[in-house]
């Protein structure tokens, strides 16, 4: 069986001199590799068929068989790397905190441990008949949340 650490140099070796960064790796027992990767700018398929045929190159089929894709790390897909925070500083996000509560904001800062967003939310003031729509600011530590994604507005 094709290890981790073997696929995640060959793919480290590849994307060296890009802005393009691993998001995840996933080797099965059948061996069917699939190589989660994102850029600040995004990745286009035409990226993901080179990083293909460049990866083929370094590890051999011959030795041992494998299945593999290269894939994007798409909209609505769970951050699971630092970079992917950095990225979407200033995008909309979905986070479920380990609560359960769900909130839908801008991504506003990233701190050592976690990331703040920004939202509106309606709210009962005092001295106002009617709810008045108020902006607010919630920190999340990473270890307190059960995932952040990003969300597309239209």
């Amino acid at each position: 069986m094709i290890d981790n650490k073997t696929v995640e140099s060959i793919v480290k070796d590849l994307i060296a001199d890009t802005d393009l960064f691993i998001v995840s790796i996933k080797i099965t027992k059948n061996n069917c590799i699939t190589v989660l990767i994102d850029s600040m700018k995004g990745v286009n398929l035409e990226t993901c068929i080179i990083l293909t045929k460049q990866f083929t190159q370094k590890l051999d089929r011959d030795i041992e068989d494998y299945e593999l894709q290269f894939a994007s790390a798409g909209i609505g897909q769970e951050f699971l790397v630092r970079k992917q925070f950095e990225k979407n500083i200033g995008n909309q996000v979905e986070v479920l905190d380990s609560e359960g509560k769900k909130y839908r904001g801008e991504l506003k800062e990233l701190f050592e441990d976690g990331f703040s967003i920004e939202f509106e939310e309606k709210e009962k003031l005092e001295g106002h008949k009617r709810k008045v729509l108020v902006t607010k600011v919630v920190n999340f530590k990473n270890e307190k949340i059960k995932y952040i994604k990003d969300i597309v507005c239209f």
